[in-house]
């Protein structure tokens, strides 16, 4: 049979051959044209040969969009599945700092503790030791015989009053009439009285206590 062919104005080229009518075209979504059947045969109207091919390309146009629907939303989710792992790691990433810093904060205040401990006691402040307790005979020991001096009453005593050479100067503020035992000579060689002394303490306690605070700023 001889082939016979018609232009349409759909892509490719309609023709008869075997007894039917065939589309030469390259539908959407592939790579080169090939030769198909229609499924029409040859002594129908090319007009049904014609509406045969938009059917087929109707379908080829769905199954091509589909494919691309599939293939941009497995990219939309990979992306998305990127930026959520990306996030997911900055957010550990945050968590890991903030807690490393918690650790940090919390090992500085212990470390400032102790070292502010170390220097109140430095400075004087601490806890003094309990005053050494007297122990007062009881009336049984005052009239056991071990005790000779039991009945033998005791003089009024007498307060006693350093003599002048034991009264010395502060070289801070210069106070006069300040016993020596009170006098406490420092680093520089200098012999303060105990206010001297005391404010001398508060002062490097204080600078003590800046030095740490700028420390853990």
């Amino acid at each position: 049979m001889q082939e016979q062919s018609w232009k349409v104005t759909l892509p490719g080229l309609l023709c008869k051959r075997e007894g039917q009518w065939w589309w030469e075209v390259k539908l959407p979504g592939e790579d080169q044209a090939r030769i198909r059947p229609l499924n029409v045969p040859a002594g129908y109207d090319p007009e049904i040969a014609r509406k045969a091919a938009v059917t087929m390309w109707e379908q080829a146009v769905v199954r091509d969009g589909a494919k691309q629907i599939i293939l941009d939303w497995a990219a939309k989710v990979e992306r998305f599945k990127s930026q959520f792992l990306d996030k997911l790691r900055h957010l550990t990433e945050l968590v890991e700092s903030a807690t490393a810093k918690a650790q940090a904060e919390a090992s500085a205040r212990a470390e400032m503790e102790v070292r502010l401990n170390a220097v109140i006691l430095a400075a004087g402040f601490g806890s003094q030791a309990p005053a050494q307790q007297t122990t007062v005979p009881t009336p049984e020991a005052l009239d056991s015989p071990v005790n000779p001096q039991a009945d033998v009453p005791h003089p009024p005593e007498i307060e006693a009053h350093p003599a002048p050479s034991e009264l010395g100067l502060c070289e801070c503020c210069g106070a006069t009439g300040i016993p020596t035992a009170d006098l406490e000579r420092i680093d520089s060689g200098q012999f303060l009285c105990p206010d001297c002394l005391h404010t001398l303490r508060v002062a490097a306690l204080q600078a003590e206590l800046d030095a740490l605070a700028a420390s853990l700023s």
